[in-house]
């Protein structure tokens, strides 16, 4: 995880290990446990990601219901 992405213009270096400790508190927010995000499969993270993105539309569908009924 030491290695680092170097942007073409050659201005910084940011290593994968800062990427994935960026990401990590919002995979634990949406219910993804350390060991899972750590050392589990990578296809984990989109599947939860995936899963963040439908719990989210469903929820604004019932908040934009709740307001028509309201309206």
């Amino acid at each position: 995880m030491g290695d680092s992405l170097t942007p073409k213009d050659g201005t910084a270096t940011i290593s994968l290990t800062e990427i994935f400790k960026k990401h990590f508190p919002f995979y634990l927010a949406i219910g993804m446990t350390y060991d899972e995000y750590w050392h589990g499969e990578a296809w984990l993270t989109e599947a939860y990601r995936e899963a963040y993105e439908l719990k989210k539309q469903v929820k604004d569908y019932e908040l934009w219901k709740q307001g028509m009924y309201i309206y």
